[in-house]
């Protein structure tokens, strides 16, 4: 077996049986499909368990719910290829998308594939279109870590999804990699950067092949409160850690990557909340007491750091949760007065 495709679900029964039939149509043959039914409430294991009667290349397993992450890790545990990657149960793929990148991987004989995507129809450009092939820690870190975690000096973020990657199965249990089960948000940033960080070849196929349809209401109910604050705090640590384990190089793409999730609890998790003024004071204020104030003052005067992260870490910083809360409302005043003009 050559690729396995791990597909983890959670009452997706609207969406999964059309997902499955964009991997059953991959004009690459080699491949099992693995559906990880999370203790779905609605049809979907009896879905995925009829599609499974007639095509052998698909598996179907059950697990108690405890998230996309544990699923993830049951799909590893049972996967057969020599490669592995990922599917959201509400995604499609491009019928030639595994075909090309096994055809890179395989003849560039690297450790990871990086595909680009496209995002409700719109392609993302965040991956450098001349580069194709990476060799290094140097060159990996770089380019591909230092873009996820944040390079203002890049066109764009890289969009971290698992489901963007093709990785040789024998690098993550060589190294013990998983996707951490405490995380409730942001999964998969910690997992690509782990895995990117033990990765010493890779190549880019920047065309979109990956179909993310994300649905903003839907995604904020998924996430409570607590569950994204408790995550962000995760990272935080995680991002403070990262200097002793990375290149030089990128140290300064971990201190952006700092202040982007430091100042996107106020900015975009309390603020999309239907608290009282009241309540985010109290959670911003339980939040940052409880976070030791990271060193990076010796960044916030880069010209590339926008004004409003740079007033927000100051506000935060100070312990100003009130006048931090109002510059967001104001930045999302102004936003939407922009759409409706």
């Amino acid at each position: 077996m050559m690729l396995s495709i791990i597909v983890p679900f959670y009452n997706a029964v609207s969406t999964l049986r059309s997902t499955v039939e964009s991997l059953q149509l991959q004009t690459f043959p080699d491949i099992e499909i693995l559906l990880i039914d999370d203790g779905s409430t609605d049809d979907g294991y009896v879905t995925a368990k009829d599609m499974a009667r007639y095509d052998s290349r698909i598996r179907v397993f059950h697990q108690e719910n405890r998230g996309v992450s544990s699923a993830r890790n049951h799909g590893l545990d049972m996967a057969l290829g020599r490669y592995v990657t990922f599917v959201d149960a509400d995604d499609l793929v491009e019928n030639i998308m595994y075909e090309e990148l096994m055809s890179n991987l395989l003849y560039s004989k690297v450790d990871v594939c990086v595909t680009g995507i496209e995002a409700n129809g719109v392609p993302v450009r965040d991956l450098p279109k001349d580069i194709k092939f990476l060799k290094g820690k140097k060159e990996i870190q770089g380019i591909l870590i230092g873009n996820i975690l944040w390079s203002p000096d890049y066109r764009s973020t890289i969009m971290p999804s698992a489901c963007r990657l093709i990785i040789d199965r024998r690098l993550l249990e060589d190294n013990t990699i998983r996707f951490d089960t405490r995380l409730g948000f942001h999964e998969d940033f910690v997992f690509l950067i782990e895995t990117l960080l033990k990765v010493n070849t890779a190549c880019i196929d920047d065309r979109p092949f990956y179909k993310y349809v994300y649905k903003k209401k839907e995604r904020k109910k998924r996430h409570s409160l607590s569950k994204m604050l408790e995550s962000h705090k995760y990272i935080i640590g995680f991002l403070e850690a990262l200097p002793k384990r990375s290149i030089d190089d990128i140290q300064r793409n971990i201190h952006f990557g700092l202040i982007r999730f430091i100042t996107s609890v106020c900015e975009n998790t309390c603020l999309k909340h239907s608290n009282s003024l009241n309540q985010q004071i109290i959670q911003l204020k339980k939040f940052y007491q409880e976070l030791p104030p990271p060193d990076i003052s010796g960044y916030m005067n880069q010209k590339t750091i926008l004004f409003k992260n740079r007033l927000l870490f100051w506000l935060l910083s100070r312990r100003f949760f009130l006048m931090a809360i109002m510059v967001c409302w104001a930045v999302r005043f102004r936003a939407s007065f922009r759409v409706v003009e």
